[in-house]
């Protein structure tokens, strides 16, 4: 199984979409859906895509959080800053 999971992560699409940086969700995406939803399964393709997006909101939480910190002048970055940005960034309640 653990096979599977770095196929689906170290695919040709995965490189092609941008992902040179290493972070690979792949297995913990696959976690959450088998528990949420047990009986579905999911294509590499499709994998990789929700891997580019979780990458994506990732950076711009982080994006959005950093400018946060940076107008608040404070010398650490808090939770706070990055439950704000999720405000920000993300509509309606999580």
């Amino acid at each position: 199984m653990k096979a599977r999971h770095y196929l689906m992560c170290n695919s040709r699409s995965a490189r092609f979409y941008g992902q040179h940086d290493g972070q690979h969700y792949c297995p913990v995406i696959l976690k959450v859906l088998k528990k949420t939803y047990p009986n579905l399964s999911v294509s590499v393709r499709a994998m990789n895509v929700l891997n580019d997006f979780v990458c994506k909101v990732g950076n711009k939480l982080t994006e959005e959080a950093n400018l946060l910190w940076h107008k608040s002048g404070r010398k650490t970055l808090t939770a706070c800053d990055f439950a704000f940005a999720s405000d920000l960034l993300l509509p309606g309640e999580l």
